[in-house]
């Protein structure tokens, strides 16, 4: 029995003398009528706990939801600068399943639906776009489909942009609701940053600016979720790593990652994923494994991660010794679920590692290695939401360079001073981006300008400054301590020319007696 998908797209055909081994059957994608049939039933189910006049609204959410899938799949194909521009009947799942972490308190009103339907589908769709053309294009796309299915205009029922939602702000609610304060959610996250920084070993000075706070957010919704496992695509430096452990620690996970030294090989990896699956699935622990392409040595690595974002496992991972510890440790659990054999205790132990495992992927989108592993490995994109890093903007490399040249107490800038320095700085980054851009389409080439880049030339400036300082201050002394030896010698001439003065008329007197 095997499966493929349709060819194209990077996907190989398959020749007639290997096909004709086989009886084939091609599974047709679903019409819009049964696919509108499957998720209003799922949804009605969902909102019927809701207020009357949401839960006459559902309809509205699934036909929105198929026509923005059927347009993004016509318009968005994958090119090869695209190549994960790939659509299919998850990512409409995955609307909905953002949907229904709402409760009643958090959809009182159609309004709210409507706000609650267009950021999942920007987290879904938007998220993974690569351009500003392609974002603005989507952004419109989803206006005109709430105008047109919820009767609701976008800048009627949008009081704070942009929309997020979470449900870790108000410690009183844990309901998946809209934030109303967008600085009472950077307070808290950074409180969060403040008591991570207190009990862990390696510290994060990070900057919260909206930006960043957003992919936080984004990350954290991802781990809340069912089987819910993130791509972070951006280039080094972006802050994917910073992203998913603040996220890990705010949504009270445990986070996992490999420590890749010089001889770590396939036994030594192995036993790392062993160890982490055992406790996902033995213990009932959350956890998030933050794995980045700066750790794959080989490629069988992302070969056995996306074994284990598709079954939950890794193939002859245990031995039999492995299998015993896990059915003395999971028998209890098992059995109380109605799994009683070896076989049934296992698979139970594989349901545990997927509902309690989380995979966060970090990679970078400089090269062809991207899009070979994208091509090879499908699950990369089909079982993962793809958050795409963007350059930041100007607002975010202002309120860096700021915390920066502020908390630096030896710099002793006025405020003036200070803003224009940051002034400065800004517009050098945002002027070499541009630059980039005009290079890629008059060159052909591509120079990646990343946030290290501009951390650098901050620190590039601390430093060289302060080394003017010194040179300067040093000069000054000398200067300083030229000037008062001269005038210590001023004043030891004229000391001298007074007593000098004093001692003339005794030696006139002298010399007239010595002539007498």
């Amino acid at each position: 029995l095997a499966a493929m998908c349709p060819p194209g797209a990077g996907k190989n055909d398959i020749t007639d003398r290997y096909s004709r081994h086989f009886n084939l059957v091609f599974v047709t994608p679903f019409d819009d009528e049964s696919l509108g049939r499957i998720f209003t039933t799922v949804v009605n189910k969902f909102l019927s706990v809701m207020a009357r006049d949401v839960a006459g609204a559902s309809s509205s959410a699934v036909s929105a939801t198929l026509e923005v899938y059927n347009i993004v799949l016509k318009e968005m194909l994958p090119t090869p600068a695209k190549s994960h521009y790939t659509f299919n009947m998850r990512d409409v799942a995955k609307v909905f399943q953002g949907i229904c972490q709402c409760t009643r308190e958090s959809l009182p009103k159609v309004d709210d639906l409507a706000k609650v339907w267009l950021h999942e589908c920007e987290r879904v769709f938007k998220d993974r776009l690569i351009s500003k053309q392609d974002m603005t294009w989507f952004f419109n796309l989803c206006k005109r489909q709430m105008d047109k299915h919820f009767k609701r205009a976008y800048d009627q029922i949008v009081k704070v942009e942009p929309i997020i939602f979470a449900d870790f702000v108000d410690p009183k609610s844990v309901s998946y609701m809209e934030v109303q304060d967008l600085d009472k959610l950077q307070v808290k996250v950074a409180e969060s940053l403040d008591d991570y920084n207190s009990v862990s070993k390696l510290r994060m000075d990070l900057v919260l600016f909206t930006s960043f706070i957003q992919h936080v957010c984004r990350v954290i919704r991802v781990l809340k979720l069912p089987l819910g496992n993130a791509l972070l695509v951006g280039v080094g430096g972006s802050g994917r790593k910073a992203t998913t452990t603040l996220a890990t620690y705010v949504a009270q996970y445990e986070l996992f990652q490999i420590a890749l030294g010089k001889g770590y090989g396939m036994n030594e990896w192995h036993e790392d994923m062993k160890r982490m699956l055992m406790k996902s699935g033995c213990t009932d622990t959350n956890m998030v494994f933050l794995f980045s392409d700066t750790q794959i040595s080989k490629e069988a690595f992302v070969e056995e991660v996306s074994g284990i974002l598709n079954t939950g496992e890794v193939a002859n991972l245990y031995a039999n010794e492995d299998k015993l510890e896990i059915t003395e440790k999971c028998g209890k659990g098992a059995n109380n679920a109605g799994k009683n054999g070896p076989a049934e205790i296992f698979s139970w132990y594989i349901d545990q590692c997927r509902k309690n495992l989380h995979i966060v992927l970090c990679m970078s989108p400089i090269g062809a290695a991207f899009r070979a592993r994208l091509r090879a490995f499908p699950s990369l994109v089909n079982c993962c939401t793809i958050d795409w890093f963007h350059e930041w903007p100007p607002e975010a490399l202002q309120a860096v360079a700021y915390q920066f040249l502020s908390k630096d107490k030896e710099l002793e800038f006025e405020e003036a001073i200070t803003k224009k320095v940051v002034k400065l700085m800004v517009d050098s980054q945002v002027t070499v981006q541009d630059l980039t851009e005009r290079f890629k389409v008059e060159a052909k080439r591509f120079f990646y300008v990343t946030p290290t880049s501009y951390l650098e030339l901050i620190n590039s400036f601390i430093s060289t400054l302060k080394n003017r300082r010194q040179v300067v201050q040093k000069a000054q002394w000398r200067y300083d301590t030229g000037l008062s030896k001269i005038n210590d010698a001023k004043e030891q001439v004229a000391g001298l020319q007074v007593e000098l003065n004093e001692l003339e008329p005794v030696l006139e007197k002298a010399a007239q007696e010595t002539g007498e």
